[in-house]
């Protein structure tokens, strides 16, 4: 081989070693990006507000109608639902009442107990005796029986209170939330909460099915919208009493499955909130819909799938179908 061939197969080596090596130096100089995908996580939500201890409310049991108890299916204590049997009415004792009149047929009636009964029914027809008086007592309210006057037997008078149903724990709390958070709580959200008075105290309750009640509140800024929930404390000591103001945190339902990345993955322009994808070494910008604030990470509702391959940190590329080397 000549002298000339040699130099020329030199350069022809050279120049192809060059060729070789052009792509890989020049992926060498293009942006070095980590590369993630979006996760599913669960989030469960605390909110904070303010409230009052109060007493329970109660409900009485009382009567339209003069009535003779017959069987009786509950006792003091009981916890009992709205429209749940108490106690029987034994019809055919009093119109054996209203058939004996004021002779006192049935000896075991005081006279007292009969003029009452008599006075009451005696001057109906028959017809309006069966429609006045009840078949059964039924509870007005759902809760505990705290106090109960019937037995089998009893002749119990007009407009007199026979029990008390007592609705929820012996102290609820009264919380005050903003209005458009009202559809967030459900019954049975639990509740961390301590007095203004003893904040090293830490008491629980549940949020009850109890309707909320809204209401316009003013504050320094001027009027908005509340609404009062309330839940049912589940212990308590000798500090707790009606009236306190207390700090509590109300626990929300876990959220489930929400699609989110890392907040580094998410920038804004003048359009928006965006992302970039990565597709074929490239990368693509991807506007997004962004939601719940989480610790780490921010939930993506509309733009991104989770089997998307995004750029961990959206400002290593400068722009639209940029090349990028990627770093898995």
């Amino acid at each position: 081989m000549t002298k000339k061939q040699k130099g020329s197969l030199a350069i022809v080596l050279l120049a192809a070693a060059i060729i070789l090596c052009l792509p890989a130096a020049f992926s060498r100089s293009l942006p070095v990006c980590q590369v993630i995908r979006p996760s599913l996580q669960d989030y469960t939500r605390t909110v904070s507000c303010s409230g009052k201890v109060k007493a329970a409310q109660t409900s009485e049991i009382s009567l339209s109608v003069p009535v003779c108890v017959g069987q009786v299916y509950v006792e003091e204590g009981n916890y009992v639902t709205c429209g749940q049997k108490l106690f029987d009415v034994d019809k055919e004792k009093m119109l054996q009442i209203l058939a004996a009149g004021s002779n006192q047929t049935l000896d075991q009636l005081e006279e007292e107990q009969l003029e009452q009964l008599v006075s009451v029914l005696g001057s109906m027809d028959f017809s309006a005796q069966q429609q006045a008086v009840p078949d059964a007592v039924y509870a007005t309210q759902t809760g505990t029986l705290t106090s109960f006057d019937a037995q089998n037997g009893d002749i119990l008078a007009a407009s007199s209170s026979i029990g008390t149903i007592q609705i929820g724990s012996q102290l609820l709390l009264e919380l005050t939330v903003p209005e458009d958070q009202l559809g967030n709580f459900y019954a049975g959200c639990s509740v961390v909460f301590s007095p203004v008075a003893y904040p090293d105290r830490e008491y629980y309750a549940s949020l009850t099915d109890q309707a909320a009640k809204l209401f316009r509140q003013l504050t320094t800024t001027g009027y908005k919208s509340v609404a009062r929930l309330y839940a049912s404390v589940e212990a308590f000591d000798e500090y707790l009493a009606d009236g306190l103001t207390v700090t509590a945190k109300v626990t929300l339902p876990t959220q489930q499955g929400i699609l989110a990345v890392p907040y580094s993955a998410v920038a804004q322009d003048e359009n928006g909130e965006y992302v970039i994808k990565v597709s074929s070494g490239r990368a693509q910008k991807q506007y997004v819909t962004t939601g719940l604030e989480l610790a780490d990470t921010l939930q993506i509702t509309q733009g991104v799938s989770i089997t998307d391959y995004l750029l961990q940190n959206a400002a290593d590329t400068k722009g639209e179908g940029e090349p990028i080397w990627v770093k898995w």
